[in-house]
């Protein structure tokens, strides 16, 4: 009697709690069901936010080599950045679904704002005297970028936060939405781009215009105050986009499925391991998306190993015909020609739409049907980028050009002495790869962090499994970076 009394209990707790998943399945669906072109642009213009911080400390090239350490700026940029956003990855993996979605989201939005409206005040306020190579210079340089890095650093931390958070909400909303937060991850650098190729075509009119008679280092650092204000109203934008997001869905502000089974004790026996009879935990999952995993780390890792620093090096060939023929200002006053100028935002401008291009192809779904395996496949040929952009990088003395890129002295007719033919075929073939380098960091980047449900042992644990691949992505963009860096010390001597 009383065994038949237990079996009745426990089959009417296991039909409370498969109604109640049922419940938060039918809404989700229903949610899917509603979801539009609003949705989806909402949440590229969420993984546009999340990234553009990185893409606004990296973007002004000629603003970096005036006012900071050039030659290693950007690795040391790229290295700050993901310590705060790996180390915040690991917290996010243990405690991201105790937290509140929408209040630290909000907060990372701001933190961003504040950031990027503070950095280019650096310069303004700490002025230098205007001398490069001098011990004073050098002191005044690395000061800013001391404080430049905490900002940074800050910044990357909160991505750490906000990113998993974002991706971990997309995921229980529908596939579109994840690909959405990786379509915006790429329109980042486009905008990034954008902005400062109008703020310094707008102020170099104003300053031809009156006979270039503004000094050029504060046309540097008020043109790049308006860039990063600008960059910083469109991240606040984002605070309403997000608040559209949880109050269409609020439920989605904490991990849904935890809280019913936390509530009833029992869950639905499908989303149990088999094994030990209970849910997966963060460990187990991990283990089903190895795959997806590695190959989203392998392509971030190449990526970061080689930009923005290696590639940066690689692409300054209009300098080097400058100083050919007689243009020597970098050296002289620490600013790069106007011709070196847009030249650097040609080159990041290319990988920036090359990789929003990767990033949006999965939306055609016959490209978003690979498999996880050929995507690793994919992710380990990119490896070949590494040779062939240290081959535009490597330092090769030559008379009076002790670091022109390896590929310039073959064009040369002689050492020191560079046609200007050769030297154009040259940077014909660095757009080329980075071009082809940008659209495979996109695509298959993006598919294998939206396929990665393919592999879970449950779709309830999209939550789960989202933080899970937050944390291999940024595990390769910590170590990527940090790579750049280690080459760009063994490079520079």
């Amino acid at each position: 009697m009383e065994q038949e009394l237990d079996r009745r209990m426990d089959s009417s707790a296991l039909g409370t709690v498969g109604t109640l998943d049922e419940g938060i399945q039918e809404k989700e669906a229903t949610g899917q069901k509603r979801l539009g072109c609003g949705m989806y642009f909402i949440f590229v213009l969420l993984g546009t936010a999340i990234l553009m911080p990185f893409n606004c400390f990296i973007t002004p090239g000629d603003y970096v080599f005036a006012f900071y350490p050039g030659d290693l700026y950007f690795s040391l940029c790229s290295s700050l950045n993901n310590v705060g956003n790996w180390s915040m990855m690991w917290v996010m993996l243990k405690f991201g679904h105790k937290l509140n979605a929408n209040v630290m989201v909000q907060v990372s939005l701001v933190v961003w704002l504040v950031a990027l409206v503070m950095t280019p005040l650096v310069a303004i306020i700490i002025k230098d005297g205007g001398d490069p190579g001098t011990p004073e210079d050098d002191r005044v340089r690395s000061i800013r970028m001391g404080i430049t890095g905490c900002l940074i650093l800050i910044c990357g931390a909160f991505n750490g936060v906000a990113f998993p958070m974002t991706f971990s909400v997309a995921s229980r909303l529908s596939w579109d939405m994840c690909q959405a937060i990786m379509n915006g991850n790429g329109v980042a650098g486009i905008v990034a781009v954008l902005i400062n190729i109008i703020v310094t075509g707008v102020g170099m009119a104003i300053k031809s215009s009156n006979g270039n008679s503004y000094d050029d280092r504060n046309f540097l650092r008020y043109a790049t105050l308006a860039y990063f204000v600008i960059s910083g109203i469109l991240v606040g934008s984002c605070i309403i986009a997000w608040n559209i997001v949880m109050k269409r869905f609020p439920e989605l502000k904490h991990d849904i499925h935890e809280d019913a089974s936390a509530g009833q004790g029992v869950v639905d026996p499908s989303e149990l391991n088999p094994k030990t009879g209970r849910r997966y935990t963060t460990v187990e999952i991990s283990r089903h998306l190895v795959v997806p995993g590695i190959a989203v780390f392998l392509v971030f890792f190449i990526t970061l190993s080689l930009f923005p620093q290696i590639t940066n090096m690689a692409g300054v060939f209009f300098y080097y015909r400058g100083n050919m023929i007689g243009n020597d200002t970098f050296h002289d006053k620490g600013l790069s020609p106007s011709s070196f100028t847009w030249w650097n935002l040609g080159l990041t401008a290319n990988f920036m739409v090359g990789d929003w291009i990767g990033r949006a192809i999965p939306k055609i779904e016959v490209l978003s049907r690979i498999k996880v395996v050929p995507i690793l496949i994919f992710s380990c040929c990119r490896f070949v980028f590494l040779p062939l952009f240290l081959l535009f990088a490597v330092p090769r003395s030559t008379d009076g050009l002790t670091t022109a890129p390896a590929l310039v002295k073959p064009f040369c007719e002689s050492a020191g002495n560079c046609s200007n033919k050769g030297v154009i075929g040259a940077d014909v073939i660095v757009q080329i790869i980075m071009l082809i380098f940008a659209i495979t960091n996109g695509y298959v980047g993006s598919v294998a962090m939206v396929r990665f449900v393919d592999c879970l042992p449950h779709m309830s644990y999209a939550g789960d499994g989202g933080r899970v691949m937050s944390l291999f992505l940024n595990t390769g963009l910590f170590f990527g970076s940090f790579t750049s860096l280690a080459i760009s010390l063994l490079l520079s001597g």
